[in-house]
């Protein structure tokens, strides 16, 4: 008899797994490259989402840097990857920059926007060895 009642406790942590989302943004760039005489930098994202409402070509990263957005690109040959070219002044060692995902799923009766931010990442450039300083 009490073997009858025991998928209800297992009811509440079945309903979660089907309800909750879950989003994620990973920073494929590498915390230090060396430095370019054009003084641009790549990064590169990858953001994943098991959101099954989510309008594929409304989604939009952005990297910020101070007060600056650059808008990224989708790669090519890839899914659900970005990139971009930051640039960096010439003698400055480190740039701090964070990514925001904006998006648009659907929802009853319209679609809706959302965003996802990542937390502060930081680009270290060093110079190459056997490199003059700037």
């Amino acid at each position: 008899m009490k073997w009858n009642f025991l998928w209800l406790l297992w009811l509440p942590i079945w309903l979660a797994g089907c309800v909750v989302t879950d989003s994620s943004i990973t920073n494929l760039t590498p915390t230090q490259l060396s430095r370019s005489s054009a003084g641009f930098y790549p990064v590169e994202i990858m953001w994943e989402t098991n959101q099954r409402a989510v309008v594929d070509e409304s989604i939009q990263p952005v990297v910020q840097v101070g007060t600056n957005n650059f808008v990224m690109q989708r790669t090519k040959m890839t899914k659900n990857r970005w990139e971009a070219l930051l640039p960096l002044e010439i003698g400055a060692s480190n740039l701090l920059y964070r990514v925001r995902v904006d998006y648009q799923f659907y929802d009853v009766p319209v679609r809706r926007s959302n965003s996802q931010m990542s937390p502060m990442y930081e680009l270290r450039v060093v110079n190459a060895p056997n490199a003059p300083a700037p």
